[in-house]
């Protein structure tokens, strides 16, 4: 902004920018871009945000670039599923985000799992899935697509979730 005042008002309606923050551009079309906030480039020792330990610049201009210069349909879709209790789906939906897959959040009660899904991500969820998303899980399973799933030990039991899994 010192050098080039006029250049952060594109932005100014869409982000907050504060010093140190990063904007990587398409020079071809100033719409396409991508925000790094200066805390997100740092590990940091604990939430507080006081200490760090290590820092991660590179791997996000990296992959900042790597975006713009993609075509955004060509990404691999990968589903983070909610709607149980599951735990930190907004991480793992970030670092998918990060590690350039496009990300839809997916409640099998409401939706089914995109038909372009490469990835299905179940994170420890809290209560059990009912017959009705079972039978969209496994529909999403019997393509032989990946699947992550993260169990709690805090849970003690996912009946169906469990005798689902048995057949694989």
């Amino acid at each position: 902004p010192l050098r080039n005042p006029t250049f952060t008002q594109t932005y100014e309606a869409d982000i907050s920018l504060k010093k140190g923050d990063i904007i990587v551009q398409d020079e071809t079309n100033t719409e396409n871009y991508t925000f790094i906030a200066n805390d997100d480039v740092y590990y940091w020792y604990d939430d507080s945000h006081e200490s760090i330990s290590g820092v991660y610049i590179e791997r996000r201009v990296t992959n900042a670039l790597v975006t713009l210069t993609t075509d955004q349909e060509s990404l691999p879709v990968a589903a983070v599923l909610y709607g149980h209790g599951e735990y930190n789906t907004e991480l793992y939906g970030t670092m998918l985000k990060e590690s350039n897959y496009k990300v839809v959040y997916v409640n099998l009660m409401l939706d089914e799992i995109p038909e372009e899904t490469t990835l299905v991500v179940l994170s420890a969820p809290s209560t059990d899935y009912p017959e009705e998303e079972i039978d969209k899980l496994e529909d999403y399973l019997n393509t032989w697509n990946n699947f992550v799933f993260l169990h709690s030990s805090a849970i003690t039991k996912l009946e169906n979730l469990e005798l689902l899994f048995r057949e694989y």
